[in-house]
């Protein structure tokens, strides 16, 4: 909360944020850059994404255990684990 404080002036300044009577309110600009800033980091989750794709055409049957491909996948592009991790979890089963 305190952070939050501090940043008021600057936030306002920027026109990202007003406050009239009371509560602090979102402008337009500010709510167009907290969207670009969500859709940035949702293409680069899904480059990623592609890259572990790519990876998976790069390895056999016999390197990845199939049975856990979808927990794996899930968890990556949720962003819960790593492209390192998600190829270790696949390769752990054999």
């Amino acid at each position: 909360m305190h952070q939050l404080q501090a940043d008021v002036p600057a936030l306002q300044w920027m026109g990202l944020i007003t406050e009239t009577k009371g509560p602090l309110s979102v402008t337009a600009q500010g709510a167009a850059v907290f969207y670009r800033d969500q859709n940035e980091k949702a293409e680069s989750r899904l480059a990623q994404v592609a890259e572990f794709a790519d990876l998976l055409e790069e390895l056999t049957a016999d390197e990845i255990d199939l049975s856990r491909l979808a927990l794996v996948l899930r968890r990556f592009a949720q962003g819960e684990i790593s492209l390192s991790e998600a190829v270790t979890h696949l390769r752990a089963g054999r």
